[in-house]
């Protein structure tokens, strides 16, 4: 099915193909209560896209997402050819190792304010920039999630005239482990040249 409309059960969790077929493939779990519902979440990509936009109302990535386990190799194998990724407002989430390995990947922006990403999240990526639009630093689990990226791979954040988002960033647990990387986007929201 491609509507959660009549198939949602107390504790019981869904997959769909999103209604827009863009490749990503998603679940939906209501429940009683208790808990912070981080549903609809992405579970994987299926798409062909060199640019993975997530949909609004996507609350969550699960853990190894887009880095599978491969039964023929016997291992776990990054997502190729997806270069770009814009993550929602409305995301809370970025599980362990969901986007670890993916040989293609160059930027990222994430355009929450309350997003907690996970460790190894972007591991061994090339990444080489990351955007933040988020005027709080989202919180990092330790301080892997974006370790072994590109060569000058750079963090961009919100511009405030004293500078004090950009200080929050350099100084904030886990990223200040990033602080010389870390830089402001121009006042227009433009990656300075």
């Amino acid at each position: 099915p491609n509507s959660r409309e009549g198939m949602m059960l107390k504790n019981t969790e869904c997959f769909f193909r999103d209604p827009d077929d863009l490749g990503i493939v998603m679940s939906w779990q209501e429940r009683d209560g208790g808990g912070a519902d981080l549903t609809p979440s992405l579970i994987t990509y299926l798409g062909n896209s060199e640019s993975l936009l997530i949909p609004e109302g996507i609350k969550s990535v699960a853990a190894f997402a887009l880095y599978p386990y491969d039964a023929s190799t016997g291992g776990y194998v990054g997502t190729s050819g997806i270069k770009s990724i814009v993550f929602p407002s409305t995301l809370l989430l970025v599980g362990c190792e969901s986007f670890r390995s993916m040989p293609d990947l160059q930027s990222i922006t994430f355009s929450g304010d309350q997003i907690h990403i996970d460790q190894y999240a972007f591991n061994n990526c090339k990444l080489k920039t990351v955007t933040v639009l988020a005027t709080t630093p989202p919180t990092l689990a330790g301080g892997s999630a974006f370790q072994n990226n590109a060569s000058g791979r750079k963090f961009y954040v919100p511009y405030s005239a004293d500078q004090s988002i950009l200080n929050a960033y350099k100084t904030a647990t886990n990223w200040s482990s990033y602080a010389s990387s870390i830089y402001e986007l121009n006042e227009d929201g433009t990656i300075p040249s």
